[in-house]
């Protein structure tokens, strides 16, 4: 009996391998699932607002109606605002424009899922490829990011796009390959400004693989030359409008937020910024961010964009300079602990707020206030199915921090053969890493900030058990 049950086993294992490493069928059945759970998420949930949405919904409508990008915030980039306007354009500011981006988003979820399993196969091999892929089709936050106005879902597939040309372009790096590259991380910039190193990042991974040779520097010097110029129309908006030139200029509101709201150290009073002192008093004991109404009001008191974020600088590090830097170890070991959380203990998104028939899924912060194309609310979704995407979010969320510290040692055995590592496993792992250090420096731990890296943490996690329960230690790659 035991010889039939292990017999039977092994041929069920032999099946097993032999179906995911097939070339379509795995993809085929990836997809469909990232369709079906999207498809539940489209009949019980409505496009959600988060408090930064309302920003990218006027500059998108702005552009639809006069079609150029006169009306910017200064911490703002545009290519997710132009993602939007073509359906605003056509449709106007309807309820009908406003689910079409939200389809359009769930579109691009499955596409990231897609190209997540194509680069997975051949860095981590077919079956931890399809068991990641499944996970990550199914992952939560993604989900509730495709259904938010934010630009999480539009940056992490380009983000994947891009990590996805890298496999080619480090097997053969023409010159081609690489002004591509550099193409595709000014756009993926344009969408977040934190990808402006990107490409610094995809050249070093290049230069750990093959060392610094002639080659090398006149790949660097395409890529990082078309990522300039393609940045370029926009740093001379940027110069026209609001008299800097660069992609944006958020790092007052960043050191702000970081030094006077989380760290919650006291500003001098003697300070040599009284105006900025002043309106924080006055606002200090409003919310706990105290950041953006601090900004805001120095606008009120027609203080230029530009030189309201310069002002915030340099009162956040005259904050965190005085009495000798008695502050900065204190600033640093917390730099520390963010960054730990910001892998495995994160604040969470997702929320969900209560009605008649049932919960559905929101920002609580932003209910009352909504825009024509987002309600907001729970209008016109059918209880059940509304009730089925809470239990989904309720029993099928990810333990993410558990994850993310397999990752950290999945990462570790892809990286552990040095120049003999899969370089594109080298440029998962440094960019899940760069995400998290430039939180920890400054921001706080929040889940949408990690979204971008959790296709390669999943995949980094799967490929630890799979090398556990399969006793191999090194990457399998796909035949």
């Amino acid at each position: 009996m035991l010889v039939v049950v292990r017999g039977k086993i092994q041929s069920f294992n032999e099946w097993h391998r032999r179906a995911l490493e097939r070339q379509f069928l795995p993809l085929v059945l990836v997809l469909l699932v990232a369709i079906a759970i999207r498809i539940l998420m489209t009949l019980g949930t409505n496009g959600i607002l988060w408090p930064d949405s309302a920003a990218y919904y006027r500059s998108a409508a702005l552009m639809a109606k006069y079609a150029n990008f006169y009306w910017h915030e200064i911490y703002r980039t545009p290519l997710y605002p132009i993602f939007m306007a073509p359906f605003l354009w056509i449709f106007g500011q309807t309820e009908l424009a406003g689910d079409l981006i939200i389809a359009a988003q769930r579109m691009l979820g499955v596409g990231t899922v897609g190209l997540l399993y194509l680069v997975a196969r051949r860095s981590f091999g077919p079956i931890v490829a399809f068991y990641g892929s499944i996970l990550y089709a199914g992952h939560t936050l993604q989900l509730y990011y495709e259904t938010a106005v934010h630009t999480e879902t539009l940056f992490t597939f380009l983000l994947i796009v891009t990590v996805f040309c890298c496999q080619r372009f480090f097997e053969r790096p023409t010159l081609g390959q690489a002004a591509l590259i550099g193409f595709l991380c000014a756009i993926t910039t344009l969408t977040r400004p934190i990808a402006q190193f990107l490409v610094l990042i995809v050249l070093m991974v290049l230069l750990f693989k093959g060392g610094m040779t002639r080659r090398w520097w006149l790949i660097a010097v395409v890529s990082v030359g078309t990522c300039f110029a393609t940045l370029l129309p926009w740093m001379v908006t940027n110069k026209v409008y609001y008299r800097f030139f660069g992609i944006s200029q958020d790092l007052g509101l960043n050191l702000f937020h970081r030094i006077i709201d989380v760290e919650r150290i006291a500003p001098r009073e003697d300070t040599a910024y009284p105006r900025v002192l002043r309106i924080w008093k006055a606002v200090k004991h409003k919310r706990y961010s105290s950041y953006f109404l601090v900004y805001h009001g120095m606008l009120r008191e027609r203080v230029k964009a530009l030189e309201a974020d310069r002002m915030m600088v340099k009162f956040s590090l005259e904050t965190l300079s005085q009495d000798s830097w008695r502050y900065l170890p204190q600033y640093l070991k917390n730099s520390v602990s963010t960054f730990y959380r910001q892998l495995f203990d994160v604040r969470k998104s997702v929320q969900f707020c209560g009605a008649e028939e049932g919960p559905y899924m929101c920002t609580r912060n932003t209910l009352g206030r909504s825009e024509k194309a987002f309600t907001n609310t729970d209008a016109g979704l059918s209880p059940p199915y509304r009730m089925a995407v809470r239990a989904y979010f309720r029993y099928f969320e990810l333990p993410m921090g558990f994850l993310a510290a397999l990752a950290m040692v999945g990462f570790a055995l892809g990286c552990s053969r040095l120049r003999r590592a899969d370089p594109v496993v080298l440029l998962m792992c440094a960019i899940t890493l760069y995400f998290a250090a430039i939180t920890a420096i400054f921001n706080i731990p929040e889940d949408r900030f990690r979204l971008p890296a959790d296709g390669f943490i999943l995949m980094a996690a799967v490929f630890v058990v799979y090398a556990v329960f399969s006793k191999k230690s090194v990457l399998s790659k796909s035949p």
